[in-house]
């Protein structure tokens, strides 16, 4: 069983760290596209260089479901922090009875309030 804990705890913190880069990527082409912009409407507000190669609209990456395991590891170790009923406050405030029942929308939402805790 620890091995296995191990290896979820490898998969995850490849996960944070994949979500991660893939964030700075998108804000890097945020910031090229600004400074294209703003060099544009600097000098003379042409873009005929750059309109070929326009830069595609930037969408947040779809995240992946996130399980009920991973949400109800994460709770029971917080649980064992901060109690069952800090837990049960914060599944209130999602509107939800239990873990298992929280809807996907949610998850990631509750899993970073969680995460802070």
């Amino acid at each position: 069983m620890k091995e296995l804990d191990m290896i979820i705890k490898d998969l995850r913190a490849i996960v944070l760290q994949k979500e991660t880069e893939a964030k700075k990527q998108l804000e890097t082409a945020e910031l090229i596209r600004m400074a294209a912009d703003d060099l544009s409407e600097r000098y003379g507000g042409s873009r005929t260089h750059t309109q070929s190669a326009e830069l595609p609209e930037l969408n947040e990456p779809e995240a992946a479901p996130i399980s009920d395991e991973v949400l109800l590891e994460l709770a029971k170790s917080k649980a064992e922090i901060h109690g069952k009923k800090a837990i049960k406050e914060l599944l209130g405030k999602f509107e939800c009875p239990n873990v298992s029942g929280l809807p996907q929308e949610k998850r990631s939402a509750f899993k970073t309030e969680l995460e802070a805790m």
